[in-house]
């Protein structure tokens, strides 16, 4: 029995080393990359049907666009395949920098054969003033330390971004969305999975069909709606209008007790400690002025 075990442990051990080297992604692993010198604040289009993109803000005047072909548990180099089946565009016009990656129409009974598919992921690092729009259909998206407007969608994937400082428009249809220490106005969306929020400043517009909501450590406003989840929200400052919505869940605030707010909640229990109170107070709404 002890032999067993050691020989299923050992499996396990094996199997987790290989799940781990296909995540990561090393220098050995690029199947091409390029560096393109760009004014300030450039222009960044990303866009793949099947991979992943992230992109990384740097200090430098450069661009630099690193592309991974993958297929199943393998990265594949440019002496592998050639990806005569593909339309690949690394490019600049102007200030614009341009990473796309499709597959050129071909005949119905090969387009279907889903194992000659590759996936085709782009890493960008460039500069933190940039202006991105990212776009896959299948895959992940991530951004950090960025100083511009920011556009991000997948049809498949989850939506990570860290350190934004500018408008943020988020979209995914199966996945969760991620956001942390950023500040300005967001709008992001997804039909399928959780939205977390942690330290922001700015405006929220968060809607998710199946998900939870998330606020924490949060200064300005909020609107979030959910129909299968519930809502969390803790807010260090409320500078604009608190409105939340759940079909199927709870939902519950925290906000500084000193400040003053109109309320309208509803539910079938609406429990809040009232302090300085007018208004009607019941068992499933109150309505009225606190403070």
């Amino acid at each position: 029995m002890e032999k067993i075990k050691n020989t299923i442990l050992s499996i396990l051990v094996i199997v987790l080393a290989i799940f781990s080297t296909v995540e990561a992604q090393s220098s050995s692993d690029i199947y091409q990359s390029h560096s393109f010198s760009v004014e300030d604040s450039p222009s960044i289009k990303i866009n793949t049907s099947g991979g992943h993109i992230e992109v990384v803000g740097h200090s430098e005047n450069e661009v630099r666009v690193e592309m991974y072909v993958r297929k199943g548990n393998r990265y594949y180099t440019a002496s592998d395949t050639d990806l005569d089946e593909y339309e690949i565009t690394i490019a600049k016009q102007g200030n614009t920098i341009t990473a796309s990656a499709k597959k050129e129409n071909s005949s119905t009974g090969r387009w279907f054969r889903s194992g000659d598919n590759f996936s085709i992921s782009f890493k960008i690092l460039t500069p933190v003033s940039s202006l991105v729009e990212a776009r896959t259909s299948g895959g992940h998206i991530s951004a950090e330390n960025l100083q511009n407007d920011l556009s991000a969608r997948t049809s498949g994937g989850h939506v990570n971004v860290d350190r934004i400082v500018g408008v943020m428009d988020l979209r995914t249809s199966g996945g969760h969305i991620k956001i942390k220490n950023s500040t300005g106005n967001t709008d992001a969306r997804t039909s399928g999975g959780h939205i977390d929020a942690e330290n922001i400043q700015g405006e929220l517009n968060l809607r998710t069909s199946g998900g939870h909501i998330s606020l924490k450590d949060i200064s300005g406003a909020a609107s979030g709606r959910t129909s299968g989840g519930s809502i969390t929200a803790n807010l260090i400052e409320l500078t604009g209008d608190l409105d939340l919505h759940t079909s199927g869940g709870s939902i519950r605030v925290k906000v500084p007790s000193e400040n003053g707010y109109n309320l309208n909640l509803r539910g079938n229990r609406v429990n809040v400690r009232l302090q300085n109170f007018t208004g009607d107070s019941e068992r499933g709404r109150i309505i009225g002025e606190m403070n």
